[in-house]
């Protein structure tokens, strides 16, 4: 497992901490998780997923809460998928910071 640690200066201030928990496993199935840690307590998080399911084997655990399983058309090439997860993150984190700036 390789874990990765978002700089807090990235986030506004109610983020507290964002990480990234990448899982590949032998025969190609893998688990990437990403959390954000908020000042209240809450966590908002997500995962992409490939591995059996009734979801399906490629599937994802949508925010806020990584909650139940949905379909999906992820890629089949790990770095794809880690591609995917970190344009994912990235617009996230857009989003959290334009948010943050509004009145």
């Amino acid at each position: 497992m390789v874990v990765a640690h978002y700089t807090p200066t990235l986030y506004p201030e109610p983020v507290d901490g964002a990480r990234i928990d990448v899982r590949w496993h032998v025969g190609g199935d893998y688990s990437v998780h990403y959390v954000e840690r908020w000042a209240d307590g809450d966590r908002w998080e997500c995962r992409w997923d490939r591995h059996p399911e009734d979801a399906g084997r490629r599937h994802v655990h949508p925010p806020p809460d990584a909650g139940s399983p949905e379909p999906a058309d992820l890629p089949t090439d790990y770095r794809d998928v880690l591609a995917t997860v970190l344009a994912f993150v990235g617009e996230r984190i857009e989003a959290l910071r334009d948010s943050s700036a509004e009145p």
